[in-house]
């Protein structure tokens, strides 16, 4: 089992994945937050395609992290 303190920001998360050898969910997990920040702070809007990515992404993290961690 993995013993790491999860940060709480996206970005930090994503910077324990990669150093903890998994760069392509970092890569997702940056991904995720671009798009999060474009939803909360931009003048333009998230397209649905924007969306169903992102949700389909989440899906993919939390069900690759459940498998790491034998949840």
């Amino acid at each position: 089992m993995l013993r790491v303190h999860v940060p709480r920001r996206d970005d930090k998360l994503a910077n324990v994945l990669r150093n903890s050898g998994f760069p392509d969910l970092a890569v997702k997990m940056l991904r995720l937050y671009e798009l999060r920040k474009k939803a909360d702070y931009s003048s333009h809007s998230v397209s649905l395609d924007e969306a169903s990515e992102s949700l389909e992404t989440a899906k993919h993290i939390v069900e690759v992290l459940k498998s790491i961690l034998n949840v």
